[in-house]
């Protein structure tokens, strides 16, 4: 118990840094990039989306009033979430994001600040880090130092102080795909401990309410989740968990439909709907330029996730990996071996006296590698444009 007191003490100590360091870069940024601009727009603006109604404003003086009212709420339009969706239906995104943000606002009319979206992500980052440290936990399946690790990494990355202080849904879709796969590796540990037909309703309508607002975030969200429902269901399938099958597909089932009923112009946005960006992802899709594409994501990534020492962090993580995997996955077992050998591991040598039994937990690194890689090369296949921000989900 003392020991978990000194760890969560460290945590919170660095977490507190981070904080400082985000608001310190908070202050150092000037002014808006211009898709934040179209983040208050959409979000501020009484139904009035810029992009929308070009032609009557272009090539015209415009004085301040007519950007105080493009920009911000009005003291008449506070909390005005009819206006926000109506503004989504003319943009890329989904509207979860766009909904606190006028909400933030709301609360400040006639007011434009860079911090009314800095401070809002700064709480996304402080629980993405519990929810990361909950997950390093299962992951190593300990509660030692070593799980600060990736949350001392992660928080002072530059890839995340980008994310924090830019006044977009990264941060935000982020939080909600962390959460995603932290809540598949509880019911893991759930029905992998013969618990598949115990009631966990909560776990499920967690999951449930996860996959809602990660599609209402971003809609990238919706290539990482099906990457990890696939691993998910196909593990299900395998095993013959059928009761927990249903279940799953139940859960994803109300959240497809409860997303739908939410905001029902989605699937016509993911599918192109006649907006540019999701027309670009389709022409992206076919031309032959994924060697160039992944090279020019590995990059970014370098300088975000690695501040360009990428090949010496994969190398050390190779050697870590390679010394510690008896530890942590496999169980090693001289046993003299009958004539009922093998059946009840997962690998066996016929020709030895050693059998080689891969821990339950190595299904779930295994998953976050084909859910990671799947999502970086898909991603990077149909990305409109080189930002290392459509891959924040994986930091």
């Amino acid at each position: 118990m003392a020991n978990r007191k000194k760890i969560m003490l460290i945590f919170i100590l660095i977490v507190s840094l981070q904080i400082v360091n985000l608001v310190f870069w908070g202050y150092q940024k000037p002014n808006f990039f211009g898709d934040e601009i179209w983040s208050f727009n959409f979000a501020n603006s009484s139904f009035f989306p810029l992009m929308n109604d070009a032609a009557s404003y272009q090539n015209k003086w415009l004085d301040n009033s007519f950007w105080l009212k493009a920009f911000t709420v009005q003291d008449s339009e506070r909390f005005n979430y009819s206006s926000v969706f109506y503004n989504m239906t003319q943009d890329n995104h989904p509207p979860v994001y766009f909904l606190i943000l006028h909400t933030i606002c709301s609360f400040f009319p006639n007011m434009l600040d860079k911090w009314f979206g800095i401070i809002p992500n700064i709480f996304f980052f402080v629980f993405t880090q519990v929810v990361l440290l909950c997950l390093s936990k299962e992951m190593f399946r300990t509660f030692n130092y070593h799980v600060l690790m990736p949350s001392l990494i992660y928080g002072f990355s530059w890839g995340l102080i980008n994310n924090v202080i830019y006044s977009r849904m990264y941060m935000l879709v982020t939080l909600w795909a962390l959460l995603a796969f932290y809540l598949h590796v509880l019911l893991y540990r759930h029905i992998e401990g013969n618990n598949e037909n115990k009631e966990r309703l909560g776990l499920w309508a967690e999951l449930s309410l996860t996959v809602i607002l990660g599609i209402l975030t971003h809609f990238y969200f919706l290539i990482y989740e099906t990457l990890l429902s696939l691993c998910f269901g196909l593990y299900l399938w395998n095993q013959g968990k059928l009761a927990g099958l249903r279940k799953y597909l139940l859960t994803l089932g109300v959240a497809a439909i409860a997303s739908i009923a939410i905001f029902p112009s989605w699937p016509s946005r993911v599918l192109g709907g006649g907006i540019c960006i999701p027309a670009t992802a389709f022409t992206n899709l076919l031309k032959f330029d994924l060697y160039l594409r992944l090279k020019a994501f590995i990059k970014l990534l370098n300088i975000d996730l690695a501040g360009g020492l990428l090949p010496v962090i994969f190398m050390m993580a190779l050697f870590l990996l390679l010394t510690h995997l008896t530890g942590m996955f496999v169980k090693l077992h001289v046993t003299r071996i009958g004539a009922g050998y093998g059946l009840d591991v997962n690998f066996h040598n016929p020709k030895s006296n050693y059998h080689l039994e891969l821990e339950p937990i190595f299904n779930v690194w295994l998953w976050g590698i084909i859910v990671c890689g799947g999502y970086f090369i898909i991603v990077a296949k149909i990305a409109p444009y080189y930002e290392s921000r459509y891959m924040a989900m994986l930091y």
